[in-house]
């Protein structure tokens, strides 16, 4: 099978899963705000209704997921792309060209995509350049994933505190709020990991034959 119609099947899956777990996620949100709604309505309890805010954590761990799904699929198009086996330029009209799939999810999936401009101008653009590419690239979606997840976990800690502060009416357990001074440092350590391990891996690409500067910082630029 071609690299082409592997990554064509590829997207398509992807998207369907998506849709899938965008239906779960609107069927787990309104669940809880109905269960919550009908159980303070019952008891008349103010606090029952508080533990509505659960959703912000729980819609964070249905996005971070949503993150992993799309960086997985970036990753398995980068490694043929990497390798001079695929072209995005020629691959993005394939699948343009496919009625089935949904235009806004699928315009905003390969928005994401490395871009030189046209099919001939990337198909000048050597295995080097194209690895240092995608090795920005994957970076910078895991460093944007990593921070949702950290978000996420910072929520839910919000909120468990909070319920907790509520239901017992007392205020000691928001101190265990103190602990969010450390999401911060931890944010900006992981993206400084992931940034050193990225430049090496570019001049890595940079000391062998083929790379291409200007390529690189054009490519680098479509970025997103």
């Amino acid at each position: 099978m071609s690299a082409y119609r592997t990554a064509i099947d590829e997207t398509a899956r992807v998207i369907q899963c998506r849709g899938r777990n965008y239906r779960n996620q609107v069927v787990v949100v309104v669940t809880i705000a109905v269960a919550v709604a009908a159980g303070a309505a019952v008891s008349r309890s103010a606090p029952l209704l508080a533990t509505s805010a659960v959703l912000v954590p729980v819609c964070g761990v249905f996005f971070h997921g949503d993150s992993r799904l799309l960086n997985a699929w970036r990753r398995r198009l980068l490694t043929p792309w990497s390798a001079g086996q695929l072209d995005f330029a020629a691959f993005c009209q394939a699948i343009r060209a496919n009625p089935a799939l949904p235009k806004p999810t699928t315009e905003a999936m390969l928005a994401t995509l490395p871009s030189a401009g046209d099919l001939v101008s990337e198909q000048k653009v050597l295995s080097p350049t194209r690895q240092a590419v995608a090795a920005v690239s994957c970076a910078m979606q895991q460093t944007t994933a990593d921070a949702l997840l950290i978000d996420t976990i910072g929520s839910g800690l919000v909120v468990a505190v909070a319920l907790v502060a509520i239901w017992s009416r007392r205020w000691i357990p928001l101190v265990g709020l103190s602990v969010l001074i450390v999401l911060p440092p931890a944010r900006a350590w992981i993206a400084r990991r992931r940034q050193a391990r990225c430049a090496g891996q570019v001049e890595a690409c940079r000391s062998q034959i083929g790379f291409s500067e200007r390529d690189y910082t054009t490519m680098c630029a479509t970025l997103r």
